[in-house]
């Protein structure tokens, strides 16, 4: 089975890229699957996100509800 990514349905029926377009555009991991994304440090899961370029200030606000968002997931 093909791992999830960005595209895929995996959280409340819709994909990160319906859920956060501007962020899909500058990401380097448009095409990697969640397991490539992060690593286990000791019982938690760490994203490690890659971004095309450095973000702008509006988007780093992006950045910041990605992140709280996944980590409720």
């Amino acid at each position: 089975m093909k791992g999830l990514n960005w595209i895929d349905e995996w959280v409340e029926g819709a994909s990160l890229t319906i859920k956060f377009p501007r962020l899909f555009l500058i990401s380097e991991q448009r095409e990697e699957v969640i397991g490539k994304m992060g690593f286990w440090r000791e019982d938690k899961w760490c994203w490690n996100l890659r971004w095309r370029r450095s973000p702008f200030e509006w988007e780093s606000v992006l950045i910041i509800q990605l992140n709280i968002f996944l980590s409720s997931v």
